[in-house]
C-alpha cells in the first residue's frame, strides 16, 4: 500500500498540475509551440496577437517591449472537452478545458439569439461556437497599468473589439473582447448600439 501511494505521488509530481494527453504525447506547461504542433498537429482554431508593454521610468524615459500571445483550440472529439492552450512568447503557460466538441458547431444562430458564452473564452472559441461575426469593430485602444509606483511603472496596451451578430428583429448580440479574451456580452437594439459606439 505504501509503495502504491509513493508511486502515485511520484506520477502526480512529474506530470505537472496542467497537462494534457494528445495522442501518445503528454503536453505540459513549458512546452514550445513547435513541440505541440509536432505532437498534436494543427489546432482547429488559433489567435495570435502582439501585446505592447511599456516600462515608464519617471516622466521622460520609456521602453517598449512586445509579448507574443497565442491561443490554440484543440477539439479531441465530438463528445470530449476541447483544450485551450495559451502560449506566451512561444512557450505554453496554461491549458484549460473548453466546451464539449459538439458545442463548437459554428452556427451563428447561437450568438444571434444571445446564447451565453462563458466570460474569458477566447476569440477562436467564440468563432468555433458561432461562426464568423456579422461585423467586427475595434472600438477602443488604451493602456492599463500592470504594476509599479509613482516613479516606475509598466503599462499594457489593450485593444477592445466588439463582435456583432444581427438577428431579424433589429437586435444585435454584442461580444466584447479585450486582447482576444471575452469580457462582456449582451443584446441591444441595433440603432441603440450604433449610437453608443460612435
Amino acid at each position: 500500500m505504501i509503495r502504491l501511494m509513493l508511486l502515485l505521488a511520484t506520477l502526480l509530481s512529474t506530470t505537472g498540475a496542467w497537462a494534457w494527453r494528445c495522442g501518445s504525447s503528454l503536453i505540459e506547461e513549458g512546452d514550445r509551440k513547435s513541440e505541440v504542433l509536432e505532437d498534436c498537429g494543427k489546432p482547429e482554431a488559433r489567435y495570435s496577437q502582439q501585446v505592447a508593454y511599456e516600462l515608464e521610468i519617471g516622466a521622460s524615459h520609456r521602453r517598449r517591449r512586445y509579448q507574443a500571445v497565442d491561443y490554440w483550440v484543440y477539439i479531441p472529439g465530438w463528445n470530449r472537452f476541447a483544450r485551450i492552450l495559451y502560449f506566451n512568447n512561444g512557450v505554453l503557460e496554461d491549458i484549460r478545458q473548453g466546451l464539449h466538441g459538439r458545442d463548437y458547431d459554428g452556427d451563428p444562430e447561437h450568438c444571434r439569439q444571445g446564447d451565453s458564452i462563458p466570460i474569458n473564452h477566447t476569440r477562436p472559441e467564440v468563432e468555433l461556437r458561432c461562426g464568423p461575426a456579422d461585423e467586427r469593430q475595434v472600438i477602443e485602444e488604451y493602456t492599463r497599468p500592470v504594476t509599479g509606483d509613482d516613479n516606475t511603472r509598466i503599462v499594457k496596451n489593450v485593444v477592445v473589439e466588439d463582435w456583432l451578430y444581427y438577428d431579424d428583429n433589429n437586435d444585435v448580440s454584442v461580444y466584447r473582447f479585450e486582447n482576444g479574451v471575452l469580457k462582456w456580452q449582451g443584446q441591444k437594439d441595433r440603432d441603440e448600439y450604433n449610437l453608443l459606439s460612435r
